[in-house]
């Protein structure tokens, strides 16, 4: 089954539940970890999701897995109004504006690069809450899991709760009965109210390569 086809279970897979919480986009971030792990103390913004094998994406590899369609310096750089990211090739986007109970229109973004070649996928998918819209931070990341294990009908294999560009978020790992793996970073950016949800899958299951590691690597948000 090809990757784009579970890229597209991903589109607008963001939590359209996860209001109602004491935590508003002006609230100082909580990074305490959730009921699944305790968040490391030494992670920093650029520490590498785990891909749940005892190594990360930044460990060496086959030569023969880390094969691309394009060039390391052939990368091509996505830039929105909110975010960086560098893909292998130019992605492909699609946005829709979704009606949500209490928090009026949310519109929801996903960038895709789908490297034929190795049969992997480069994912970033995002939305931004109204103004005022109040949100709790670990029930919007969980929901967000959740979400997307159902619509992939996956498994999880591993979860960590860690910061990214200085925000609370989660490395999980994922994986689904035909053997495709996940690994998804998710991010709580609560000074904007936007959440972003990124993803390397692998329809081989190997997700630990230095492309991988180069994609999670560059994604900076952008000063608001």
């Amino acid at each position: 089954m090809k990757l784009k086809f579970f890229a597209l279970l991903l589109t607008f897979t963001l939590p359209l539940t996860a209001y109602g919480g004491d935590d508003t986009a002006a609230d100082s971030p909580d990074t305490t970890a959730g009921e699944t792990t305790e968040a490391p103390t030494d992670d920093t913004a650029t520490d590498p999701p785990d891909t749940g094998d005892g190594a990360t994406a930044t460990d060496t590899t086959d030569p023969e897995d880390s094969a691309s369609e394009t060039a390391e310096g052939d990368w091509y750089t996505y830039e929105s109004g909110n975010y960086t990211a560098r893909f292998p090739g130019e992605p492909i986007e699609d946005s829709q504006s979704v009606p949500v109970e209490g928090a009026g229109d949310i519109e929801q973004t996903l960038v895709l690069y789908e490297d034929t070649g190795a049969r992997r996928a480069y994912i970033i998918a995002s939305n931004v809450m109204p103004e005022g819209v109040k949100f709790d931070i670990e029930t919007s990341l969980e929901n967000m899991k959740n979400t997307t294990q159902t619509n992939l009908n996956a498994t999880v294999e591993s979860e960590e709760s860690i910061e990214n560009n200085g925000l609370p978020a989660r490395s999980i790992l994922m994986s689904t009965e035909e053997g495709t793996r996940f690994q998804f970073l998710l991010v709580a950016d609560t000074e904007n109210a936007a959440f972003y949800q990124l993803a390397v899958g692998a329809q081989d299951g190997n997700v630990d390569f230095p492309e991988a590691q180069r994609f999670f690597d560059s994604f900076e948000l952008l000063q608001s």
